[in-house]
């Protein structure tokens, strides 16, 4: 499957890389069993969800914004919030270590992963960065909403490091930094067209 081909469905190349980041996302999570100590974030409550989820995409959308490319960005915002899917087993009662997908390692392996998969190798550079930038963005705004703690090295280490309050603007700016500085390296825009085949 290659993003920059398209379907009759404009948004399906967007679909298509974010469902397989919440599925990369959901098996890292496993890794969590492998922790020799569990760990419980507080799941969210019905009242919160709204806020986690607008204010998680909002941040990966600005961090998207340099790329000039709307699926580019939708991609960058629907990776920071489906990240969050490491919180299952822990939300269902499983004893382990959550928020194990909340790591550097987890978001150079899902770029990649994302990008060998879904993107033309031209592209692949510029795509697999806009991952990481959305897992920088989602570390940015739980370290934002004071959850700043996390397994940022797993699975190499499930040490819990804390990031200070303060540190949630240069998370965000880093992200966006790291998507900006690559566009104009790669130079290879637009990106995953959202339109529908070119008519004969």
């Amino acid at each position: 499957m290659i993003l920059a081909r398209n379907t009759s469905n404009p948004f399906t190349p967007v679909m298509t890389a974010s469902a397989l980041f919440a599925l990369i996302s959901f098996v890292w999570s496993l890794s969590g069993f492998l922790s020799p100590t569990t760990s419980s974030f507080g799941e969210y409550t019905s009242s919160e969800i709204f806020q986690e989820v607008g204010g998680h995409v909002l941040f990966g959308l600005l961090v998207g914004a340099p790329t000039f490319n709307l699926s580019l960005a939708l991609v960058c915002g629907a990776s920071s919030i489906l990240i969050d899917l490491d919180h299952a087993l822990s939300a269902l009662g499983f004893q382990v270590l959550a928020r194990s997908a909340h790591s550097a390692i987890f978001a150079l392996v899902a770029g990649l992963i994302v990008a060998y998969m879904t993107s033309p190798s031209q592209n692949r550079p510029i795509l697999s960065v806009t991952i990481v930038g959305g897992v920088l963005s989602h570390l940015s705004y739980d370290t934002f909403a004071g959850y700043g703690v996390f397994p940022i090295l797993a699975p190499f280490s499930y040490s819990l490091y804390s990031f200070p309050a303060w540190t949630w603007l240069g998370l965000e700016l880093s992200a966006m930094t790291l998507v900006l500085v690559t566009t104009f390296k790669v130079r290879r825009l637009p990106l995953l067209k959202i339109r529908g085949p070119k008519s004969t």
